[in-house]
């Protein structure tokens, strides 16, 4: 199958959204971007670390042929579906991000080329998600991170410029540039528009949130 062909068929394996958990899909096309983007940046050699990934682009490079891609999300309905699909090509394992506030991460090695992540829009979620990918990401490795760009009416989705100026504050001071921004490019099914940031990795460094706002606003 060519790609198009492949996100077809992964997207209907998807689960039901989860607003609890902030998991709304995007549509056909966001998923297509999204996948060139990684292509384009990565090779089927790559290191890929995806922390969360409710729209299955993980299975979707497993069935191109990358052959090592690990994944990280609470969700065990959704890890179950990425073991299956991708007949357990891609590692799937369940860790619950809020225990990064008690300095807790998953037991990874520091070796991944490439990491991905569409974190809740939250001023936690939108640090904590991308901090997980950073600690595990190798120098001069490169980060995907979506964040909100624009305020759509009956969507509850915070000030994007305030989001945005947060990530871009925390990508800066642990060692990330921006190389690239994909403006505007995947609309939830529930209506939001977010755009992509491509990072690269240039220093190591511990991570540094300044202050979290706390759990309950997590998601």
């Amino acid at each position: 199958m060519n790609v198009r062909s492949i996100v077809s068929h992964v997207v209907k394996k998807r689960t039901k959204d989860k607003p609890g958990l902030t998991a709304y899909h995007i549509d056909y096309f966001s998923t297509l971007r999204r996948v060139k983007t990684i292509l384009k940046y990565s090779s089927k050699n790559s290191n890929v670390l995806f922390v969360g990934d409710d729209d299955l682009i993980s299975v979707i490079l497993s069935l191109i042929g990358y052959s090592n891609i690990a994944v990280i999300d609470l969700d065990e309905e959704l890890l179950g579906i990425i073991s299956s699909t991708s007949r357990n090509k891609v590692k799937a394992i369940k860790f619950d991000l809020k225990k990064v506030y008690k300095n807790k991460y998953p037991p990874l090695k520091s070796n991944f080329d490439i990491f991905v992540t569409d974190p809740p829009y939250s001023e936690d979620g939108l640090r904590i998600f991308p901090a997980v990918g950073i600690k595990y990401l190798k120098i001069n490795g490169i980060g995907m991170i979506v964040s909100p760009s624009k305020k759509i009416p009956n969507v509850s989705v915070r000030d994007p410029d305030k989001l945005t100026y947060l990530l871009e504050n925390f990508l800066l001071k642990n060692g990330m540039i921006i190389i690239d921004i994909i403006p505007d490019s995947q609309i939830s099914y529930h209506g939001t528009i977010s755009s992509l940031r491509v990072v690269r990795k240039i220093r190591n460094t511990k991570i540094y949130f300044d202050h979290l706002y706390g759990m309950n606003q997590f998601y």
